[in-house]
């Protein structure tokens, strides 16, 4: 069993677990769940985590799809649900026909129920986790309260940082992120990152947060030393 492990959601997720590797070296493992199972999502979670996949040329993002059912037989047919990697681990839970369109809350909630087994057994292999949630998504909204309730009723340590969307990312995230805060919240603090969009541009801003959200991690884990 391993001591601890941050456990991230969506292609925020990724996002940020790319910069924490590319800015640090801890040996900390990593846990990803994702619904979108695209090839690209699924390379770059492999590459994170470490984890042995070897694709298939048809798998590429150059490839043209021109049914769902093709999709379904094709394009997705490689690539599992769960990996498992030198240091960590990564979780879709979707189905191919799923890809495309909006997720909601209620929507993404009922994937990961599916899922909740899956999900046990992986935390299961954790003595305590970090979960960091970038509200707003469906993903992150939803899952990562779901996988703290999970966590909890496992008795592992858990600890929560948390950001919320900026104004400009539109009313429905910002509902989402404020309806899984609140879960959040029913299972003990919250470490919450703020961000000041005000004087920035877009790609600035998302920048910001992600280092301000890896370097939120990095202070939690010096301190727990």
């Amino acid at each position: 069993m391993e001591k601890q492990a941050l456990i991230l959601f969506g292609s925020a997720g990724i996002n940020i677990a790319e910069y924490y590797r590319q800015q640090f070296t801890r040996p900390i493992p990593i846990v990803l769940f994702e619904t979108h199972k695209t090839d690209y999502q699924a390379e770059r979670g492999a590459k994170i985590i470490e984890a042995a996949i070897h694709w298939k040329n048809e798998q590429k993002s150059t490839h043209v799809i021109e049914s769902a059912a093709e999709l379904t037989a094709n394009y997705f047919q490689n690539i599992p649900d769960y990996m498992h990697g030198e240091k960590g681990e990564m979780l879709f839970f979707t189905t191919a026909e799923e890809q495309f369109g909006n997720s909601n809350f209620e929507k993404t909630l009922m994937r990961a129920e599916l899922y909740e087994q899956e999900m046990k057994q992986i935390l299961k292999n954790y003595k305590s986790i970090v979960i960091i949630a970038c509200l707003g998504g469906a993903v992150s909204s939803a899952v990562a309260p779901y996988v703290a309730n999970l966590a909890h009723k496992l008795h592992i340590d858990t600890k929560v940082i948390a950001t919320m969307p900026a104004k400009f990312e539109g009313k429905k995230r910002l509902a989402q992120a404020q309806r899984g805060l609140d879960l959040l919240h029913k299972n003990g603090p919250v470490t919450q990152v703020k961000i000041d969009p005000e004087s920035e541009d877009l790609i600035r801003y998302f920048k910001m947060k992600d280092e301000a959200i890896v370097n939120a991690i990095e202070k939690l884990l010096r301190n727990e030393q």
